[in-house]
């Protein structure tokens, strides 16, 4: 990771480049951490949604202050002393290479995330070549909207032809988050068949099971890795609700290795898990005992096969550092904004067009509020807006 870019600005009059999808799609619109405020407190917004918004837009600190989290449940809100004495029993590894090592064994690898916490997906976008190297083919993402289903009026067909996943709801709710675009792009850059197994509506669970077992049965043999919310990857009954990891197995006889990443992760809006307090490590760990079985909280616990601890963030210039680590990203400072704060500053690949998701967005809301993309070397199309509606476009050259 170099410390600052070297970067060659142009300023442009017209919008740049060709869009590569029609021009009459829906584009997700991009909130400034003040209508994110403000749509919270006119019920616009509820839920995990102001969360998600902010992590739209690179505020990752302010998305972890906003009431967003699953209950601490199965036990990992209280820490006792057996606790403590199981914890001991087992071996830190780097979750990665463990990861990657137990899936030769595994058709089905679920992977768990919370919306609004891109580390996650940073995370999930580190498994992708090691797992096509292990021979798995298939990624689904509950993210995505569902072109097999009739739940939606219009989705993104032509997602794996085009390469990238577009910034609106063809293409899914969550998907015009930059880390999740990088995701599904890496995806389909390696070679997997990337698709979505989402339903919404009765017997959700159920039914994401089902589009995940018709892309197995297309595929006859093919390993699949599946991203999916929170709960669903649960192999056990839940809140009085049978899981989509459960409904996979019965339907396909196939036994997943299900990891949970949301609970050995930091929290601000609601108390950490104390099981935090025990666990001191610079990267993504998951833990293995002599026996070769893996951590997940309990030796009764058959919810889930394994926990991955996830390290408090870092900053360096307002941006957690997961945003860097393990990749070829740079550090590129943005000049010449003028004073009409706030900005909002995202970062377009070229060749994608502005309808692409963005490659990173940053929200500079001061004058001396750090100014900082993260980007990979290439040539983007910078969208500059401000709040009174005078945006700019320049082309920005990152050196390698």
């Amino acid at each position: 990771m170099k410390s600052l870019s070297i970067l060659s600005l142009l300023f442009l009059l017209p919008h740049l480049g060709e869009s590569a999808v029609p021009d009459t799609i829906p584009l997700h619109q991009y909130l400034f951490s003040e209508e994110i405020l403000e749509q919270t407190r006119s019920g616009e917004l509820r839920g995990v949604q102001p969360a998600t918004q902010y992590s739209f837009i690179g505020e990752h600190r302010q998305a972890l202050e906003f009431p967003s989290e699953v209950d601490l449940d199965w036990g990992f809100d209280t820490l006792t002393q057996a606790d403590r004495d199981y914890y001991r029993t087992f071996a830190p590894r780097n979750a990665v290479q463990a990861i990657l090592e137990r899936s030769k064994e595994e058709q089905v690898v679920i992977l768990n995330e919370a919306h609004d916490k891109v580390h996650h997906r940073t995370f999930a976008r580190q498994l992708l070549q090691g797992l096509y190297d292990n021979g798995y083919r298939l990624f689904g993402l509950e993210a995505l909207t569902n072109c097999q289903v009739q739940t939606w009026t219009e989705c993104d067909s032509t997602l794996m032809q085009r390469g990238f996943p577009v910034r609106s709801p063809l293409s899914g709710p969550y998907v015009s988050e930059p880390q999740m675009g990088h995701l599904i792009r890496d995806a389909i850059a390696i070679g997997f068949t990337v698709f979505s197994y989402e339903q919404t509506g009765r017997d959700r669970d159920l039914n994401q099971a089902k589009n995940i077992q018709r892309m197995l049965d297309k595929h006859p043999g093919e390993k699949a890795f599946i991203l999916c919310g929170w709960f669903h990857l649960l192999e056990q009954p839940n809140h009085g609700r049978t899981w989509m990891a459960q409904y996979l197995r019965e339907l396909t006889g196939i036994d997943p290795f299900t990891i949970y990443q949301d609970i050995l992760t930091e929290r601000h809006s609601s108390p950490e898990s104390p099981f935090m307090e025990i666990m001191h490590f610079e990267e993504p760990t998951v833990f293995l005992n002599q026996a070769g079985k893996w951590y997940n909280g309990h030796p009764d616990n058959e919810r889930f096969d394994a926990l991955i601890y996830h390290p408090r963030a870092k900053y360096r210039y307002n941006r957690p550092d997961w945003l860097w680590q393990n990749t070829d990203r740079q550090f590129v400072p943005i000049a010449g904004l003028g004073d009409e704060y706030p900005y909002l500053i995202k970062a377009f690949i070229k060749g994608e067009g502005i309808e692409g998701v963005p490659a990173d967005i940053i929200e500079v809301a001061f004058a001396n509020d750090p100014a900082v993309l993260i980007l990979s070397p290439g040539t983007y199309t910078l969208q500059i807006d401000s709040k009174d509606g005078k945006d700019l476009e320049r082309v920005l050259v990152v050196q390698e």
